[in-house]
């Protein structure tokens, strides 16, 4: 993997403070962990449902949905 290409890089001689590499690991690492938090968060997001709209998207107008599409909804969770 990555890493190990890194530590086969610094054997053969490449100077750590010029290895891009080595250079963005710390940043893709806090990348990657912003990331699982925000996954995290987005697991246990609860939402709670309102009344149906209809989006015209040729208007972007919103108008009040049916009650019949609701009722399915809320009978389908």
């Amino acid at each position: 993997g990555k890493v190990d290409e890194i530590i086969q890089g610094l054997h053969a001689g490449a100077d750590p403070k010029l290895y891009f590499d080595l250079q963005t690991m710390q940043t893709a690492s806090t990348i990657w962990q912003e990331l699982k938090d925000f996954s995290n968060k987005m697991s246990t997001f609860h939402t709670t449902p309102g009344k149906p709209v209809e989006i015209d998207t040729s208007t972007g107008e919103i108008l009040p949905g049916n009650d019949q599409v609701q009722q399915f909804l809320l009978s389908a969770t």
